[in-house]
């Protein structure tokens, strides 16, 4: 019993589940996700501490109307959808990935009470992230591949089945495209592009200009590379929108040493 209590009693779980979160499939077998088994770890240990009159008072503040608002307006929409959707079986699918979000939203929400909880989410966050930035660059520029990946030969040992594989050994090109087409922890070079475009701007408008120079660098080639064509719209797209939103010093950086860039490649 004393067992149970100290694993439910530990900090580490909500770090768990944002880290859970972000690294989605990555770490699965089948549609089991190491985010699922945080996440319930993570509600337990909440409930333990916290009363349900307790979250529901933390719900009524003020700060929180907008979140309540925006879950509300986007679960009706959801809800009527399978009134005209052609499959009922996918509108409850999608259901459940948008109470996944309001679930993370609301942790994030409920958790996070000082600045000392919002550091610490944001080292998960930066940790969590480096890793996967570092695994896309080594798909890249080596013949590593993460396990759980689309492309990955060794999948099937994960529960899912590499559905490409016919294709890498089509032709010379397509073997050499799939060969250097990051997928990270996001299972296919898509969602890691959309997941990378994310971060941009906070490089963008890094105080230090060498850090932001550099890792904006490593993120337009990880998002070229996955070959998405809207995320690389976007990348641009932010990146004229920083112009706005930075110091002078840090506009002519972004003018002179990421856009070329971007036009270049």
């Amino acid at each position: 019993m004393n067992f149970f209590h100290k694993i439910f009693k530990t900090k580490l779980w909500f770090p768990a589940f944002v880290a859970g979160a972000l690294i989605g499939p990555g770490i699965s077998y089948s549609r089991i996700y190491f985010f699922h088994i945080a996440l319930v770890f993570w509600l337990i240990s909440y409930l333990r501490e916290n009363s349900l009159r307790t979250i529901f008072n933390e719900l009524k503040q003020s700060q929180a109307k907008m979140l309540n608002t925006l879950f509300l307006v986007t679960f009706i929409w959801f809800s009527l959808s399978i009134i005209w959707a052609e499959s009922k079986v996918s509108v409850m699918q999608y259901l459940v990935f948008w109470l996944m979000g309001a679930t993370i939203c609301y942790a994030v929400y409920l958790s996070v009470k000082n600045k000392s909880d919002f550091d610490k989410l944001t080292l998960t966050i930066i940790i969590v992230f480096s890793i996967e930035l570092l695994i896309s660059l080594l798909e890249i520029i080596t013949d590593f591949r993460w396990p759980i990946s689309r492309f990955s030969e060794y999948v099937h040992l994960f529960g899912r089945t590499n559905d490409f594989k016919e294709l890498a050994t089509s032709t010379p090109y397509a073997r050499e495209y799939l060969a250097s087409s990051p997928t990270g922890f996001s299972w296919n070079p898509n969602h890691l592009a959309t997941l990378i475009t994310l971060f941009l701007p906070f490089a963008l408008i890094h105080n230090n200009r060498l850090y932001s120079i550099l890792s904006t660098l490593l993120l337009v080639l990880v998002i070229v590379s996955c070959g998405a064509r809207a995320s690389f719209l976007s990348a641009l797209l932010i990146s004229i929108a920083a112009l706005f939103f930075v110091t002078a010093k840090q506009r002519l950086s972004i003018i002179f040493h990421c856009c070329p860039t971007k036009i270049i490649i």
